[in-house]
């Protein structure tokens, strides 16, 4: 008969499983797009109905005599307004002006753009928001929401493509004749690049809790979309299927007659320069990130993966989540076991919090099933780096990738921790006894023996950094929960059987080994903390001149550091000696860790580091 703990410890793999099974087949994220701003107030939600005037506004208007007139006849009413504003200039007609000339925008947008943009124009500019004002500092107030509503209806005609982008053009407002233009510039985009251009504050993201990353500042926070065409999904194994999203800014700048609409990419900095002064842009850096799980997640599974990895190989690689760019440090973030891509969207979205990681860095994910071995894994990442820097700096020039930055998660940073090292024929002598060309199998299963166990550090990769990875294993790998996981798991490939088919166990196998390969080798059998490959490993040089970083979670606090875990990995598995640094994060379990404060500032700090590092 079991023991009570031995019973117990049965129920709680059971419920874990079914937990896993369930995490594997939630819905994700969805984003959800309104076709105007949402109200935060009454008073927005008074400015925001185009059917009637603000409190405010109607009072002027009733003031002046103009309210019945604006009734029966808006155009002439706001002429009638704008007369009696140039003789005797009062904030109240300039509320009621900008109002007046945003609502007449939203009546005459689909039936006559040309005349909607005048009145945008000219709302804008009654409202004082265009760049020659000053960068608000939270307040909310009429004009400023009129202001940001009219800037968004100007990008909305531009982006119909309802006006002429390449020349100045004629648009008539009551004000008189606005030179309207496109800006352009390194900084700078065309709305016609994108597929989707909407402001942040019409998009609700469901689903997620994501913590909102942006700043206040001056104009109108944009999400662009830019869907990737079938010729570019066949020419750039990097780009998300679902596309890149773009954080943006929209703003009007006048000057004399002209009127220029100025869309500024956000990943390129985040000010601007207004009468000699930095002035911070309105950002939204969440939306571009929501929008790219958004696409993905619906599409992969990380529990099917890790059960049936063969189905979902071809979906392993390297996946940029902006444009590439070449003056940009690239920042590689490996996720663990059942896991995704998108098991970075809060540390992405939050490191994006910081404009030196913005400036400086270009996040690029690796995707991968989980279910293959941590040698396959790691052959895998290998190749994927291999093939990145072919296609991007096939000469070896650029320094930014000469310097990247690799960051893994669990299982991610035990094969991010594989690419710093230099195997020879340790690893795989630590397998086998016989040398590899005196074993007869075939030619694909030796090429794929030295794929898995001879490799070289990575040259490119100048700084590691270690999030709660099993190093040495981990006891949940044989435990409960792991036999029954590694149970569910199907191979298409296994490294051992093709070699075991041809020959006697003991004969090639060394006795450390020879266990481990009597079990099915999969992710969960290869962390186990007996596992050969693991602690080979660790006997290998690291390149010269890298630098390891160590971030472990202790859930308990008050224990130990010696006997501290994570509930999944022990402090005994994660540490090594003579790193750069070890940060332990307390209260912190083997998941939490990455939506840590302590976790986030100390990746931030290391970003620092390294560029200053780069710098000099």
């Amino acid at each position: 008969m079991p023991s009570k703990s031995s019973s117990q410890f049965s129920s709680i793999g059971i419920i874990g499983l079914v937990v896993m099974i369930g995490l594997g087949g939630c819905s994700g994220p969805s984003l959800q797009i309104r076709n105007s701003s949402k109200p935060q107030s009454r008073i927005e939600k008074s400015i925001l109905n185009s059917s009637t005037l603000g409190s405010s506004s109607s009072k002027a208007l009733s003031g002046d005599g103009l309210l019945l007139l604006y009734r029966s006849d808006p155009e002439a009413a706001i002429r009638r307004a704008w007369e009696m504003q140039k003789k005797n200039s009062t904030r109240q007609r300039r509320e009621a002006l900008a109002e007046m000339s945003l609502d007449q925008g939203k009546s005459l947008e689909k039936k006559q753009p040309l005349r909607a943009l005048g009145h945008y124009l000219d709302a804008v500019k009654f409202s004082g928001v265009g760049a020659s004002g000053q960068a608000r500092g939270g307040a909310n107030s009429e004009l400023e929401i009129i202001g940001r509503e009219a800037v968004s209806g100007v990008v909305g005609i531009v982006h119909s493509k309802s006006v002429n982008l390449k020349s100045k053009t004629s648009i008539f407002g009551v004000q008189g004749v606005h030179r309207f233009s496109v800006a352009e510039g390194k900084r700078y985009v065309s709305p016609s690049k994108f597929d989707l251009l909407v402001p942040a504050e019409r998009l609700t993201l469901t689903g997620l809790k994501l913590r909102s990353v942006g700043q206040r500042g001056l104009g109108v926070a944009m999400l662009g979309k830019e869907l990737p065409d079938h010729r570019q999904l066949l020419t750039n194994p990097y780009i998300p299927r679902g596309g890149y999203g773009y954080p943006l800014n929209a703003r009007i700048e006048f000057s004399d007659s002209s009127a220029k609409l100025v869309l500024q990419d956000l990943m390129l900095g985040a000010d601007a320069r207004i009468d000699g002064k930095s002035v911070p842009l309105e950002g939204d850096f969440s939306a571009a990130i929501a929008s790219y799980f958004d696409e993905r997640t619906s599409h992969y599974s990380g529990f099917k993966a890790m059960i049936r990895p063969g189905n979902y190989n071809h979906r392993a690689g390297l996946i940029t989540i902006e444009p590439f760019r070449k003056d940009k440090i690239p920042l590689f973030l490996v996720h663990g076991l059942q896991s995704r891509a998108e098991a970075w969207v809060h540390l992405a979205n939050r490191l994006r919090a910081d404009p030196m990681v913005r400036d400086r860095f270009q996040i690029i994910l690796f995707n991968y099933p989980t279910g293959n071995p941590v040698a396959k894994n790691a052959a895998d990442l290998r190749d994927a780096l291999a093939d990145f820097k072919k296609i991007y700096d096939p000469q070896g020039r650029n320094p930014y990738l000469k310097n990247s930055v690799i960051a893994g998660h669990s299982m991610g940073g035990v094969i991010s921790n594989m690419q710093i090292r230099t195997s020879g024929s340790q690893v795989y002598d630590a397998l086998f006894k016989k040398k590899l060309d005196e074993v007869e199998i075939g030619t694909k299963q030796k090429k794929e023996v030295q794929r898995r166990l001879f490799f070289k550090a990575n040259n490119e990769i100048d700084r590691v950094i270690l999030i709660a990875a099993p190093l040495r294993g981990s006891s949940f790998a044989s435990n409960t929960i792991g036999k029954i996981g590694s149970f569910l798991i199907k191979l298409s490939f296994e490294l051992a059987g093709s070699v075991m088919e041809q020959f006697d166990f003991t004969d090639i196998m060394t006795g450390d080994s020879g266990a481990a390969f009597s079990r099915p080798r999969n992710s969960i059998t290869s962390l186990r903390t007996d596992d050969p490959v693991l602690h080979a490993v660790l006997t290998l040089p690291v390149r010269k001149g890298v630098k390891i970083h160590s971030i472990i979670a202790q859930a308990n606090e008050k224990a130990p550091r010696s006997e501290g875990t994570d509930r999944i990995v022990r402090y005994s598995s994660a540490h090594l000696e003579d790193v750069a640094s070890e940060k332990i994060v307390l209260n912190a379990n083997h998941t939490s860790v990455l939506t840590n404060d302590d976790c986030l500032e100390e990746i931030w700090r290391i970003l620092r580091e390294h560029v200053r590092a780069f710098d000099h």
